[in-house]
Order: structure tokens, then C-alpha cells, then sequence
């Protein structure tokens, strides 16, 4: 597993070859991971192997960056407010 903010929308472009060479996956969403634009420059990147079972979700909040959670071996995650 990596994961953090790359500053970049692409991790493909910052790290040729990375995904691939290690068979690794984005997880999260499709969606904005920050407040005041429509880009994701948070990635969670995860290898094939633990990509089979997994809910992800980018939780709007109050911040730089909106919390980016990935759960492996879950096939959904609780609505936001549910236990």
C-alpha cells in the first residue's frame, strides 16, 4: 500500500512505470479530494492482490484535504454519521 497527497492528479506521470512494475491500483474514487478545486491529488494505491475486496470514500470536512479512507477486505463502508 501507498498513500499520500502527490500533489499531482496522475501518479502514472510522477513515477513512470510504479503501477505497473509493482501492479499497483488507485482505490479512491473518482472525486475531488480537496475543498476549492475539482482535482484529486490524494491517491491510495494498493497491489492487486489486496484490490479485490475494498470500499474507499473522500469524506467533505472542513479542511485542506478532505479525509480519504480505504477499508481492504470490506465490500462497503457505513454512510457518513452511521456506527
Amino acid at each position: 500500500m501507498l498513500c499520500g497527497d502527490f500533489n499531482h492528479p496522475d501518479i502514472s506521470d510522477l513515477m513512470p512505470g510504479l503501477t505497473q512494475t509493482l501492479n499497483l491500483m488507485d482505490v479512491l474514487p473518482d472525486e475531488t479530494s480537496l475543498p476549492h478545486s475539482n482535482a484529486r491529488v490524494d491517491h491510495i494505491l494498493v497491489s492487486s492482490e489486496l484490490a479485490d475486496n475494498f470500499s474507499s470514500r473522500i469524506i467533505p470536512a472542513f479542511a485542506d484535504h478532505f479525509p480519504c479512507v480505504t477499508v481492504l477486505g470490506v465490500s462497503s463502508l457505513p454512510e457518513s454519521g452511521d456506527d
